[in-house]
């Protein structure tokens, strides 16, 4: 009896093709699932001032709206913003009390991504005023915690989920394409005994 000999190639080629485009979509899902974020501020995360701005401004990898809220807490713990935050495509704007005393500052923020998420952190700085007295402790994570005018969450939450969301996305599409292999070797495997057996 005479077997029909199956191509093995263009399905083998197939097979592997179909597994790297899982993958390849698998890892390009990954800035779809990014959110907004920092990438600069005014006055700078670390920064040391010799005078208060009269306005703190954030800027964020991509446009964000709002309702968008900026805290800035004083060496004294109260709040020193003043009116509602501005938001202007990728900036959020905050006006600042002037006059402040020397000592460690904190700017806590929550503003909405393009996608809806909200996406919260902190930028810290100190003042050095001429004559003012050295020495003075920066702010301890309880202090900004009990905060009641600080927004609520932290950065890292979001950042998180985005992580697993990408990972379980490519160990998807790599078990995936470990079982295509494995099917295309079986095939393989039997096509050749089927080759090997008299006809």
């Amino acid at each position: 009896m005479t077997r029909t000999r199956r191509p093995v190639a263009p399905a083998l080629a197939a097979a592997l093709t179909a597994g790297l485009v899982t993958v390849a979509m698998a890892l390009g899902a990954a800035p779809a699932q990014a959110h907004a974020g920092l990438t600069g501020s005014t006055p700078e995360d670390g920064a040391t001032l010799t005078e208060l701005p009269a306005e703190v401004v954030l800027t964020f990898s991509e446009q964000v709206s709002g309702p968008a809220t900026v805290v800035v807490t004083g060496p004294d713990g109260g709040g020193l913003q003043t009116g509602e935050a501005e938001v202007d495509g990728d900036e959020v704007r905050q006006a600042v009390e002037r006059g402040q005393a020397g000592g460690a500052y904190t700017i806590a923020y929550r503003v909405i991504s393009s996608d809806g998420h909200p996406i919260t952190g902190q930028v810290r700085f100190t003042l050095e005023l001429e004559g003012s007295e050295s020495g003075v402790p920066n702010p301890t994570p309880s202090q900004s915690a009990t905060d009641p005018n600080a927004p609520e969450g932290t950065g890292s939450a979001g950042s998180t989920d985005d992580t697993w969301s990408v990972s379980w996305l490519v160990a998807g599409g790599v078990l995936l394409l470990l079982v295509i292999v494995l099917l295309v070797a079986a095939l393989v495997a039997r096509t050749a005994k089927g080759r090997r057996e008299p006809r």
